[in-house]
């Protein structure tokens, strides 16, 4: 069985970190459930930067809405847990380092132009995106493979009636 972790339901920080201590992680790769696609094809190039300029914290800016995800040394966030009010140890739990940026060390990558999409919204926080999400899953999925991000942002593209009701929120 896999290893978990049970806590305080308002402590999302607390128990991430307790997830991490639990199994001697110097580094969290971060992303929620809401997301479910995510750019798997940039982690790699993302943590290699990270690793090798000793960063807090890092991310890519300007991804379709929904499919970023961040790396966050884990003593980045006991330093958040520690010196943060009870608003940073929420489900916000970067928010103390974004408030605090000169205590940490951030990395800000930038994507490829073509990738480089904040209005496209591939996350399920409405009905509205659950139900394009569920039209990309049916068009694009393939049995075993990741959805590729570059695909959905053509087939948003190319189907704009799909898009209209998020485009409302």
């Amino acid at each position: 069985s896999l290893p978990y972790v049970l806590g305080d339901q308002h402590d999302v920080l607390k128990r991430i970190i307790q997830a991490a201590e639990l199994l001697n992680a110097k580094y969290i790769l971060r992303s929620t459930s809401e997301c479910p696609f995510i750019l798997g094809d940039y982690i790699d190039s993302l943590f290699k930067d990270f690793i090798l300029g000793d960063y807090d914290r890092a991310s890519y800016e300007d991804a379709p809405e929904g499919t970023g995800f961040e790396l966050v040394k884990t003593k980045a966030l006991v330093k958040s847990h520690k010196e943060g009010s009870d608003k940073h140890r929420s489900e916000l739990v970067t928010s103390y380092i974004f408030e605090n940026q000169g205590k940490f060390k951030l990395l800000n990558m930038k994507l490829p132009e073509h990738l480089r999409r904040p209005e496209v919204r591939l996350t399920v926080d409405y009905a509205e995106d659950l139900i394009f999400c569920q039209h990309v899953y049916s068009a694009l999925n393939e049995d075993g493979k990741l959805i590729n991000v570059e695909d959905i942002i053509k087939f948003w593209d190319a189907n704009p009636e799909l898009r209209k009701p998020m485009e409302i929120i």
